[in-house]
């Protein structure tokens, strides 16, 4: 399928006849970031000029006014909860489906560089939740084979803390989530690469 040009859109989030929504390929990334993703106070936009503020992807729905975002989930979630009545600069197009995916599943990879993440349960959700197509995991991350080390150098953490996270994971007895268990994660470690 060959992209069509992309536009550009002032579009009020906040206008009760606009719709945005997860995208249905996006949707199951989406709910693994929000397991793992750490609340914070962010900055109100508002007295940002729009001119200035992160242009957001998205792609236009069935709808005259429904569109559906598969990335930024931070700025998103924040424009969401400020309950501020701004317009938002958006960049409308369709992208391919593993574009979507892509842009979605970096979403949550990109949260390894948070501090208080458990490195090995957010591989195992990355592993799991992208299920049997490596070449995507592997355009996730940025690499040409997938095993812990490789992982590790994404991450910039240290393999013997990744061995740390797996240790807490298998000892802390954390109960498995709602989130994780849409995802189907499997309990034994065979999907892990050494």
């Amino acid at each position: 399928m060959k992209n069509k040009k992309p536009t550009q859109n002032q579009i009020n989030f906040f206008d009760k006849k606009v719709t945005i929504e997860i995208h249905p390929l996006a949707e199951k990334a989406f709910i693994a970031w929000s397991k793992f993703r750490t609340l914070r106070i962010r900055a109100s936009v508002k007295e940002i000029d729009p001119f200035y503020r992160p242009s957001i992807m998205l792609i236009k729905g069935a709808e005259k006014n429904s569109y559906y975002f598969f990335n930024s989930f931070s700025y998103i979630e924040c424009e969401k909860l400020s309950g501020e009545r701004l317009y938002q600069h958006c960049l409308v197009y369709q992208p391919d489906k593993f574009s979507i995916e892509s842009l979605a599943w970096r979403e949550v990879a990109d949260l390894s560089y948070q501090r208080d993440i458990n490195h090995f349960e957010l591989l195992r959700t990355l592993q799991t939740g992208i299920g049997a197509r490596p070449k995507l995991l592997l355009a996730v991350i940025g690499a040409r084979e997938l095993n812990i080390s490789t992982y590790c150098q994404f991450a910039k953490i240290e393999s013997h803390t990744f061995d740390y996270h797996r240790k807490i994971a298998r000892n802390s007895g954390i109960k498995r989530s709602k989130c994780i268990s849409q995802l189907y994660v499997p309990e034994d470690e065979s999907w892990l690469l050494e």
